[in-house]
């Protein structure tokens, strides 16, 4: 089933498999038991400096090591890791 991203492309799928039709409804319900949804990158903003930005990650990084080592027991949740 690769390629059916939406309720109408499931619900066409699943009718072409039972044999009678299937709503946009119950393909939407489908997806979602799957806990499947649509995903979509983030727009970048239009004067995003990619060098600047691995810059700053490099000095986070080493930001969160000198909290972490003078306040043991911390913990940092990534924002890339949810």
């Amino acid at each position: 089933m690769e390629g059916y991203g939406t309720d109408a492309h499931v619900a066409d799928w699943i009718s072409g498999l039972v044999g009678y039709s299937v709503s946009r409804q119950r393909g939407w319900e489908y997806l979602k038991e799957m806990k499947l949804r649509l995903r979509v990158p983030r727009p970048s903003h239009q004067e995003t400096d990619y060098f600047e930005q691995e810059e700053w990650k490099k000095k986070l990084t080493s930001e969160v090591a000198q909290v972490q080592k003078n306040h043991p027991g911390t913990h940092f949740r990534s924002m890339d890791n949810r």
